[in-house]
């Protein structure tokens, strides 16, 4: 399942779209030439409770033309930081290559995967500002209860 994303807005609603037996892989593209992003934190989507994240992948479709790199981690409902870089450190989004965790400086709680006891956000720290770049961000693992997620609107 597919979904694109202005980051003015998130995505929480695409945790109920997964298999049979809970597993899941959520593409999200997120295309900086039609909404740009700041250097700053952006929250992407909530993770439900429930869930083990086995990996993310940062794939650049569009380069940025100029230096440009991305963290994706993680942060309470509080917006307190729990890893920012905890999935990937310094996705390079000027060059046409996939990144996934593992692959940089990731804890190695997070290069194993992780299970989300309580709801968090996925979150992406654009590094430099960006206005050009188009990336796809892949999400997969498996809601280890198997319970239909329902948010209110944010």
């Amino acid at each position: 399942m597919a979904y694109s994303v202005d980051m003015s807005s998130t995505l929480d609603d695409i945790w109920a779209t997964r298999s049979a037996d809970g597993t899941f892989c959520h593409k999200i593209e997120i295309d900086t030439s039609a909404t740009n992003l700041g250097a700053a934190l952006h929250k992407v989507t909530a993770i439900p409770a429930g869930t083990f994240i086995q990996g993310v992948i940062v794939y650049c479709t569009t380069v940025e033309g100029a230096t440009a790199t991305i963290d994706v981690g993680d942060h309470t409902d509080a917006d307190t930081a729990i890893d920012i870089d905890g999935w990937i450190d310094g996705a390079n989004l000027n060059s046409l290559v996939a990144t996934s965790t593992g692959q940089a400086a990731t804890t190695e709680e997070y290069a194993s995967g992780k299970y989300y006891p309580a709801t968090k956000d996925l979150t992406i720290t654009v590094n430099n500002a960006l206005d050009a770049a188009i990336f796809e961000l892949f999400i997969f693992g498996r809601h280890v209860d198997g319970r239909v997620w329902e948010y209110p609107a944010s």
